[in-house]
Formats: C-alpha cells, structure tokens, sequence
C-alpha cells in the first residue's frame, strides 16, 4: 500500500483551494511571536483518516514551526488530542541562533509519542467537493503545550487559529 507523505497531502490542498486562509500562530515562554500560517486538511479514503497541517510561510524569522497531525476517519466538529486513538504526528518550534560565529539550534515539541500534549478543536467542519475526492474548510484552533529537547528548559506554549478556505 503507498503512503502519501502528510506535507504532500497539504500542499495539494492548498493548491487546490487557490485562496487565501485566516491563520495565526502565537508562541509564547521560551519563545515569544506572532506568526502568519496556513492551514490544509484533507481526507484520504484508501486509508479513512484526515490529515491537518499548519505550514508557516517563509520569512525573516529565525524560527521554524511545524505542525503536522493524522486522525482516522473524517474531520467533525470535536476535539482531538495526542491520546486520541490512531493519533499521529506533532508540533515543534526549532531556533536557529549564531552568536560569535557559533550556530546554535533549540527545539521545542509536542507528538503522539507522547511528548507534551496537543490539543486540536474543531468548531466548524464545511465538506467540500474538490478534483478527485474531498475537502474540507475548517475553523478552529491548534494548541500544544511543547517541551525542550535539550536539558530541563522552559516550555513554549503554542497557539494557532484558523479559518481556511
């Protein structure tokens, strides 16, 4: 049975919805900003689950967010954590720094392993027909609680709303 790849997934929703989504994501602890995002779902009948990533435009920031989740079945208008049965994937922030001419790298993350905890909220779930399956506009919100990878370090509590289109 072939895979597809979680960002390949969301890349194609994107594309195929050629309009412009309201996301935000908003760090605060170890790592404080507010950042513009992009939002995609999509539902893969072969396998029954939906995949919803946040992508995070490039930018001069010197921080990488990703968020990337797989649930069986279709969206709803519910709550879903890490601890939901069948939950894959996670969020995670990484640094980049160079002080004095030494590059320093921090990340901060939350998955279904489970490390910290996520929580995604559905609020509202629209089915919509797209070439060759489903999508889905959703708006809701994704929040993690995100841990350091390296020693006993502050968290970074992770908050991203949305509405795609």
């Amino acid at each position: 049975m072939a895979r597809i790849p979680l960002l390949a997934v969301a890349i194609a929703w994107l594309a195929a919805c050629g309009e412009q989504s309201n996301c935000t994501i908003e760090l605060s602890g170890a790592v404080s900003g507010r950042y513009a995002c992009d939002p995609a779902l999509g539902w893969v009948s072969s396998t029954n689950q939906f995949n919803f990533t946040l992508i995070m435009p490039p930018s001069s920031s010197s921080y990488q967010v990703s968020a990337g989740m797989k649930f069986p079945g279709e969206p709803q208008e519910t709550t879903y954590t890490e601890l939901t049965p069948g939950a894959e994937g996670g969020v995670s922030v990484t640094s980049y720094a160079t002080v004095a001419g030494v590059s320093t790298t921090e990340t901060w993350r939350a998955g279904s392993d489970p490390v910290g905890n996520i929580t995604l909220k559905f609020t509202k779930v629209f089915d919509d027909v797209v070439p060759g399956g489903k999508g889905y506009t959703v708006v809701g919100t994704l929040s993690a609680a995100l841990q350091p990878q390296k020693g006993n370090g502050t968290t970074v509590n992770f908050l991203a709303t949305f509405h795609s289109r």
